[in-house]
């Protein structure tokens, strides 16, 4: 009711929302009260929303596409739960190049667990049991990226000599790791 209470009174004339607070009240507010807004994020589920949101399929495809261009010839992959849209999104871009270049994923290369730091350097560490390394991962954020440079230098693994390591957005960590992340800065 704040929404709608906030417009009436002209105490606002439109609303920006992050799509974390989107709910199906909120949708119909806006949609019955014709509420200009805007929605950071893809909103779950149908509903009335205008939204705008970064296009992570083709992040994930414009990552993998420069690590083929540059010679890497099999790629690991390192993300966020099933759950993780924006993960999920990076990856399908991901495969999808992988897929058109005929290159064969190992299922142990696909690694999925929580966006931190901790879960980055576990699934770096999981990639690294086979005895067949990749020659780059990609990994869907810099806490994972984070992570997984972190476990690569624990096992004196040179990047990008050895690996090479690629993530998306140009913030937290990248400017701050040695060697600086390569990155797809949305």
């Amino acid at each position: 009711d704040y929404v709608k209470n906030s417009f009436e009174t002209k105490a606002a004339d439109a609303f920006l929302f992050h799509a974390g607070v989107i709910t199906e009240e909120l949708d119909e507010v806006v949609y019955e009260n014709e509420i200009p807004h805007l929605v950071i994020g893809m909103p779950d589920g149908e509903n009335h929303f205008c939204w705008i949101d970064t296009d992570n399929k083709y992040a994930g495809v414009a990552a993998t596409k420069y690590l083929l261009e540059c010679g890497y010839s099999s790629v690991a992959y390192i993300g966020g739960t099933e759950d993780d849209k924006i993960s999920m999104h990076r990856l399908e871009g991901v495969m999808s190049v992988l897929n058109e270049h005929d290159v064969i994923v190992p299922k142990n290369y696909l690694q999925y667990g929580d966006s931190a730091c901790d879960s980055g350097y576990n699934m770096t560490e999981e990639i690294l049991k086979d005895r067949k390394w990749p020659q780059a991962i990609i990994c869907a954020n810099n806490y994972l990226a984070y992570g997984c440079v972190k476990a690569l230098i624990a096992h004196k693994i040179s990047i990008p000599d050895d690996i090479g390591v690629i993530t998306f957005d140009d913030y937290p960590f990248s400017q701050i790791l040695k060697p600086a992340l390569t990155v797809v800065n949305i």
